[in-house]
């Protein structure tokens, strides 16, 4: 018998990707901003409006959330990132829901650049702090029949994902030589079809409690733009930088997502697919984009 799944946000790019892998494994119902196409699903504007059918057993999955936007007030990263996941997790317990699983973020470590379960948690922006506000209260909220399971991704590649990775793709196939020779620190990324990997293994085995999900290899800038030569089929061009030390100074923000390393440290207790690699990933992303004619 198929698990009971309840997606709130199936209109996001996580989500759209979760249920297209597994449409065959769960028994989807699914709440969208935007129509996908996906069977059982209502499409509302305001998700405070959501009624859950009687559903015992079940899971939800709440990817709904407001993430980094330098136009959003911090009443609007409060309303979605924290009272919405209590709202869905009060009416998930009048639903007769087992487990909620919150997807929450490695933003509520704040600068850290060495991230595990025993990280000091310390946001430093509206994103962050919302999520942890909603992490701390909805554990407050666990019985022995409604359970929590926090879920924190680091940074997500993989065919169509938006971001950083996709703007490092696009400055490499202009060819021009990027001065990041140098750019060597080891940083963990999480390629999307092992985040759909890791969900689907909480909800089979219906674990509550707090995961950081992330490749299991580090990757440097360096190592990413030659990924991603290797996968736009021509050398990488690179120089190293002599400004480093300066930059970090003028422009730490810029100097560390560039230079400085992110070593995030998987907890889950099983380990993605050895095939998953950051190479495998890249060729995804440039084979989509490639598709889409956008490359």
């Amino acid at each position: 018998m198929k698990d009971k799944v309840i997606i709130i946000g199936g209109d996001s790019y996580l989500a759209r990707q979760f249920i297209a892998a597994n449409q065959d494994k769960f028994w989807f119902t699914v709440f969208s901003r935007k129509a996908t196409g996906f069977r059982d699903e209502t499409v509302l504007d305001d998700f405070f409006q959501i009624q859950l059918p009687q559903c015992k057993g079940a899971v939800v999955i709440n990817f709904a959330a407001i993430v980094h936007n330098s136009k959003a007030a911090p009443e609007l990263y409060q309303k979605i990132n924290y009272e919405l996941p209590l709202f869905l997790a009060q009416k998930s317990t009048e639903a007769g829901v087992y487990l909620f699983i919150q997807i929450s973020t490695i933003a509520v470590y704040g600068s850290s650049a060495i991230i595990n379960i025993d990280t000091p948690k310390k946001p430093e922006n509206p994103y962050g702090e919302s999520k942890l506000q909603a992490e701390k209260a909805l554990v407050q909220l666990e019985t022995e029949t409604f359970r929590v399971c926090i879920v924190r991704p680091s940074m997500i590649y993989g065919a169509g994902a938006p971001g950083n990775m996709l703007r490092l793709i696009r400055l490499v196939q202009t060819g021009l030589p990027l001065p990041l020779r140098n750019a060597i620190a080891q940083r963990n990324f999480l390629y999307i079809n092992n985040l759909v990997f890791y969900l689907s293994y909480l909800v089979t085995n219906k674990l509550s409690g707090e995961f950081i999900l992330a490749d299991n290899k580090g990757v440097s800038t360096a190592d990413l733009i030659g990924y991603i030569a290797a996968s736009l089929e021509r050398k990488p061009r690179m120089f190293s930088f002599p400004f480093a030390g300066l930059m970090k100074k003028v422009a730490p923000s810029l100097h560390n997502k560039l230079f400085g390393q992110l070593r995030v440290s998987c907890n889950m207790p099983v380990q993605h697919p050895a095939e998953n690699s950051v190479q495998v990933g890249i060729n995804d992303m440039v084979y989509y984009l490639r598709s889409q004619n956008t490359l």
